[in-house]
């Protein structure tokens, strides 16, 4: 059977533009089984395929018809569970993938979105969700920054926190050899920790069955580079998507939470314990780590002392703090359980013209150009909405912006707009 009858569906969700009518059209199939597979496949983030590139096969020979073809199209899917449990693609399996999808064009071209990840019909993987619960829905859980609210949130109780140095490396969910990033894009290179996950998890399994027997326990956490100093960033930039002389011995992954149910201070004590079963057992762990947490009440008596703390601890060149409350459940969004403490420095700078942004931005600033008495020239990004507009006809000279540390080029990095210096002109930049 061709799956002509799911295009059908994918193709009038997407000629409706209103949410509700979207929904209403995901309900109503929900029932049919292509659909529900053909969406788990699509939008489960964790299944990656290793290729964005299938071609339509014209005049297959009967005789592959014959044995591989059937109406339930399971080579197909057998295909994409097998592309999912390697890391890249051959030609060879790209050329079987893409005759198996050869069934007819419509067929193909559900394959082709499922490939990519994208149904392209405009509903959401919330949307989705509502009606297919099994599938997995992508996103981390992120710190808002006033630590005021947070302090007013755990009623100034700081027996209720715990607080962790933030390391300056790349977010990662890892899940059965699939990691992806903070927006769900997948790190190719990060195969190094397979081996030493697989180990978590079975040292998981014995200690904690309940936990891990029946599902697949999400990593979440921050990749940095192993290096000497503390300035790494620039390392792991340098590798982290490079197609060939890659050094991923470079790497560790450092795991500070799962993406559970249970209370943080229940889920961080699963990673403590697993690492800790494997020191008992003489398992030596060289890829992988759990980031260590300390009790707030130990440390911080008043927001002053926290911030003390922060202005201490980035004279040894750490970032600074991330507080968590005990309690706080898994939020794949900007959650008021989280804290991120850090001071940035700031300087200014001279603005010599801008870039057009994309997607929203397409027509206006997204970001600013910017440069150094010495000459170095860097982009700022961090404009409201306004600013981006108003900008493209009335161009600051002199801005002031923040930045957290200086690469190894001398260029400030995450550098964002604070304000414009009308007092200043460009003779005035130090």
């Amino acid at each position: 059977m061709s799956l002509s009858n799911v295009l059908e569906i994918i193709n009038e969700i997407g000629n409706v533009s209103s949410r509700l009518a979207k929904e209403e059209i995901i309900k109503n199939n929900r029932n049919n089984k292509e659909f529900e597979r053909v969406v788990k496949y699509a939008l489960n983030p964790f299944w990656q395929y290793n290729t964005k590139r299938i071609n339509f096969q014209k005049n297959l020979p009967k005789e592959f018809i014959n044995e591989y073809m059937d109406e339930t199209h399971d080579n197909i899917f057998r295909m994409l569970d097998y592309l999912s449990e390697k890391k890249g693609a051959t030609d060879d399996e790209i050329s079987w993938l893409s005759a198996f999808s050869s069934y007819d064009k419509e067929t193909y071209e559900v394959i082709k979105k499922i490939i990519n990840k994208d149904l392209r019909c405009g509903a959401s993987i919330k949307t989705f969700k509502k009606y297919f619960p099994d599938l997995p829905e992508f996103g981390v859980m992120l710190c808002k920054k006033d630590v005021n609210k947070f302090l007013k949130f755990c009623n100034y109780d700081m027996t209720q926190a715990v607080y962790s140095i933030k390391l300056n490396g790349v977010r990662c969910l890892a899940n059965n050899g699939v990691y992806l990033s903070r927006s769900g894009k997948e790190y190719p290179n990060f195969s190094i920790f397979d081996e030493e996950l697989k180990k978590f998890d079975e040292i998981g399994k014995r200690i904690l069955p309940n936990i891990f027997e029946n599902k697949s326990v999400i990593k979440d956490g921050e990749v940095m580079a192993i290096g000497e100093n503390k300035r790494t960033f620039q390392k792991l930039m340098k590798q982290i998507r490079r197609l060939d002389e890659i050094d991923n011995t470079c790497f560790k992954f450092h795991i500070f939470d799962l993406v559970d149910d249970l209370n943080f201070i229940d889920r961080y004590k699963i990673i403590y314990n697993v690492f800790n079963k494997a020191k008992e057992q003489g398992i030596e762990f060289k890829y992988i780590d759990y980031l260590p947490h300390y009790h707030c009440s130990s440390k911080f008596k008043t927001e002053d002392d926290i911030w003390d703390y922060v202005k201490q601890i980035k004279q040894d060149g750490e970032e600074g703090i991330v507080i968590k409350h005990l309690n706080s459940p898994y939020e794949r969004k900007y959650s008021k359980h989280w804290c991120k403490v850090k001071l940035f420095d700031t300087l200014d700078c001279k603005v010599t013209g801008f870039e057009y942004g994309k997607g929203k931005y397409i027509n206006c600033i997204g970001a600013l150009k910017c440069e150094l008495k010495n000459g170095t020239k860097f982009n700022v990004s961090g404009l409201s909405d306004k600013q981006r507009t108003e900008f493209m006809d009335n161009l600051p000279q002199v801005i002031e912006i923040k930045y957290q540390e200086w690469s190894d080029d001398n260029i400030p990095v995450f550098a964002t707009f604070v304000s414009v210096r009308n007092d200043k002109d460009i003779t005035d930049i130090d």
